[in-house]
């Protein structure tokens, strides 16, 4: 399972905790969150089905009504909680990740199981 962060803001906490969590795909600083998206998406020659993306503003709609599976946090913008498929119970920056990152995994495994 591949692992991204497309985000507006740029922080060198994000980058440091990316490089903890060995994740390679870190973009800082994305308006159009969309075109990174499509790159990432040729890049590992995946469709929008396969993917899951988690926003909490309405800059991640347009990737949020694309993907699989969209989820927004709790504390995310009205509009795009409207929007979504899934709404974490934990907020941003307090383990919304992991509950996503949980799910799949479980999804994953019980899939192959089959």
């Amino acid at each position: 399972m591949q692992v991204g962060i497309i985000t507006g803001r740029q922080s060198a906490i994000v980058e440091h905790r990316a490089w903890e969590l060995e994740i390679t795909e870190v973009h800082q600083k994305i308006l159009d969150k969309l075109n990174v998206y499509d790159l990432l998406l040729r890049k590992y020659g995946l469709q929008d089905s396969e993917m899951a993306y988690m926003g909490d503003d309405v800059i991640d709609l347009p990737v949020l009504e694309r993907v699989g599976l969209s989820v927004a946090v709790p504390n995310a913008h009205p509009d795009v909680k409207k929007r979504v498929d899934w709404v974490t119970q934990k907020a941003g920056g307090y383990g919304a990740v992991r509950e996503l990152t949980d799910l799949l995994l479980t999804a994953r495994q019980s899939w192959r199981q089959t």
